[in-house]
């Protein structure tokens, strides 16, 4: 039988309604566990499945001080998806032009920004023989190398490094990322020429490869047709549906149809669906892509990666209301138009435009606020480039996701990983017919970069070295819990119990798992294929961490995949990092408390527990110890509650992290990437001492 969205809602409610009184009557008169998570949404069990049970439990606060906390998330039926691309190391063999490098100095902006001069203004005007580029000069007086033109530029460096689509390294740490933070699918960017298969088969094993351990893993889907209509777009799609679709290796992965359970695609229906191959539009539901700057969208089974249009429209479609949420919006047509120097403090040339074709226009008086950068103030109307980290506009974006009158299902985000864009001269971009050479030829001699220009005009969430950092990442896993579970605060309860050290069977434990099979060693070309990214921090592949507590102490097992190695001359080994709520000691983000600076040994032993001396530094002192005991591949300690501040039989909640082969432990961006972190990055695992 199959229902609609809005009776599913209806009948999931009465069956959460309908649970919380069949355990209030069989639990009456009894004590035994019950074995099903329980959603009164004030304490409640962790569920069953403890995949989702340790997603449920993850939590974070960025560096502004905006929390996520448990909730009820895993098993929600609404979906979140993420925008992916897989075109890294491509199309740069040229060498590596970041904006946001050349930005840091005067001679560097001259190199980015400098003017151009057709040569030949009858000849092709995206043909790079065709520019002679004005020669700039340092404050010495000698010339200036300027950045390439028809080049891909990144508008600042990923915190993996320039990588390679095909990393494996990489692409295991994006799926780590994306399922823990709730994200239901990606769709991969194949709006341009290639389908870049061989860069999709490494994302689609690595998929895979995690779901067949267990993990929920998103579901895949493309954008697979682009504007240029003289490329074989039917032919493209044929040749991506033969190549993956056709695979049963990869049937568990597809995002599919409710309705048909066909795998979807979406593309221009309007200008490609007649040329489809049948066997295309036989086997997939085929979903109509609506472009960003297209006001006559047909509303019913589009789907759209981006919108100009403010608040979002609503999309109707089989699986729900449907409603794009994006970092930043290019307006203009090109983030150029407001990073330029030369370009972003004139009057707003896009208005022209705009009301001579009827196009979207944010209405800002420069070139600067012709684009929504991600500080945009929708109230003020302009960008505020000290808002730019704190993502102003991808907030405004997703209130509107969060209270639009029609109730959201399925929320798409742009975007995770973009990076590049090319430098054209303007013409090039804002080109066309003689009346809009008209509007824009003033900044004929300018160039620009379409999609991403620099840290503020950019859209992807993925995290920086340095600039925004995890800024995104964490907003957007912030937003997206807030929209799987909108109800009321929740704890999922601890475990009382006694657990012997010695004793490796924990059965009356919580447990967390964290990924597996991701901690190996990378050693892959940088995206211009000049250089080797090498990182062999990788040591110990932390499985889980099992957590108890009593009226003394608190009680953790972690278990790794294979034996526990220590290196003595290190103070990364298998640390734990503690954050007790409502502690008056100093904290380094967020934690109180560092375990195993000092490296173990085999057997029983005792540990130090070391305190961090203030805010803004990882130096420590000494507190207190511990009872440990290391067996093959699993270290199990004794903390007294005492030395962490606890009274006895005092309740508690308390965030924790293991993390093993950390670099430079005193920065927290690097338990993103080196060795192993359970949970990955600045997340934490939730511990509460409430318990049934």
């Amino acid at each position: 039988m199959n229902f609609s969205k809005l009776q599913k809602r209806k009948i999931k409610t009465l069956l959460v309604l309908s649970s919380v009184g069949v355990f209030a009557l069989l639990c009456a008169g009894c004590s035994r566990r019950p074995t099903t998570q329980i959603k009164d949404y004030g304490v409640m069990l962790p569920d069953n499945n403890v995949y989702n049970a340790t997603i449920n439990s993850i939590v974070s606060t960025d560096i502004y001080g905006r929390s996520f906390d448990e909730g009820d998330v895993a098993s929600s039926d609404k979906k979140v998806g993420m925008f992916y691309f897989v075109w890294l190391g491509e199309h740069t063999d040229s060498g590596i032009f970041d904006v946001t490098k050349y930005s840091q100095t005067e001679d560097g902006k001259k190199a980015l920004w400098s003017e151009v001069e057709l040569i030949d203004p009858d000849g092709p005007i995206n043909n790079p023989s065709n520019y002679k580029i004005k020669e700039e000069l340092d404050g010495d007086g000698n010339p200036i190398t300027p950045s390439p033109l028809f080049t891909f530029h990144y508008f600042s460096e990923p915190l993996y490094g320039y990588y390679c689509s095909d990393d494996p390294w990489v692409i295991a740490r994006h799926i780590e990322l994306l399922t823990v933070s709730g994200i239901d699918y990606i769709a991969f960017d194949l709006t341009n020429i290639s389908i870049y298969a061989d860069n999709i088969r490494v994302v689609l094993d690595s998929l895979l490869k995690f779901q067949k351990m267990g993990w929920n893993v998103p579901k895949a889907t493309s954008f697979l047709t682009g504007t240029d209509k003289s490329q074989n777009h039917p032919g493209r799609i044929l040749d991506f549906y033969n190549t993956f679709y056709a695979d049963p290796k990869y049937d568990s992965l597809w995002l599919r149809d409710e309705e048909s359970n066909k795998p979807i695609l979406s593309i221009d229906r309007f200008e490609y669906y007649s040329g489809l191959s049948p066997i295309v539009t036989a086997n997939l539901k085929i979903k109509n892509t609506i472009w960003p700057y297209d006001k006559s969208a047909t509303i019913y089974d589009d789907m759209s990666w981006m919108d100009w249009e403010y608040p979002q429209r609503v999309y109707e479609n089989s699986d729900g209301n449907y409603m794009s949420v994006s970092v930043t919006q290019h307006v203009a047509g090109s983030f150029g138009m407001s990073a330029n120097p030369h370009i972003k403090d004139g009057e707003n040339v896009r208005t022209t435009f705009a009301e001579k074709y009827d196009a979207f226009d944010t209405g800002g008086k420069t070139n600067y606020d012709s684009n929504r950068g991600r500080g945009w103030d929708y109230e003020l109307n302009k960008n505020v480039a000290e808002n730019a980290f704190k993502g102003t506009n991808f907030e405004s974006q997703w209130d509107n996701a969060l209270n639009s009158s029609k109730p959201i299902d399925e929320v798409f985000v742009t975007g995770w990983n973009e990076w590049i864009a090319y430098k054209y001269p303007v013409e090039v971009l804002h080109g066309g017919s003689k009346s809009v050479k008209d509007i824009y030829k003033k900044y004929y001699n300018q160039v620009s970069l379409c999609d991403t220009a620099n840290e503020e005009f950019s859209r992807d969430i993925e995290m920086t070295r340095g600039g925004y950092g995890d800024n995104f990442y964490l907003q957007n896993m912030r937003n997206t819990r807030e929209f799987k579970f909108s109800s009321s605060k929740v704890q999922y309860a601890g475990a009382y119990a006694t657990n012997d050290i010695q004793n490796i069977d924990w059965r009356n434990a919580r447990e967390y798992l964290d990924f597996t099979g991701e901690v190996f060693e990378r050693h892959f070309d940088r995206a211009d294929h000049q250089d080797v990214y090498v990182n062999d921090t990788n040591r110990n592949d932390i499985k889980s961490t099992k957590v108890s507590h009593d009226g003394n102490n608190l009680y953790m097992q972690i278990e790794t995949v294979d034996n526990i190695i220590m290196e003595d001359d290190k103070e990364n080994n298998m640390n734990l990092l503690l954050s007790l709520h409502d502690s008056n000691r100093p904290s380094w983000n967020g934690y109180q408390f560092l375990l195993n600076k000092t490296a173990l040994t085999k057997g029983l032993g005792k540990g130090k527990i070391q305190g961090f001396k203030t805010t803004d530094s990882a130096d420590t002192e000494e507190i207190g110890t511990y009872d440990y005991f290391l067996d093959k591949n699993k270290l199990s300690i004794a903390i007294p509650l005492e030395t962490l501040g606890i009274k006895k039989d005092q309740q508690f909640t308390i965030d924790f992290k293991v993390a093993d082969g950390i670099s430079d432990p005193s920065d927290i961006m690097n338990y993103y990437v080196d060795g192993d972190s359970a949970p990955i990055g600045r997340l934490n695992y939730r511990y509460n001492s409430k318990h049934f």
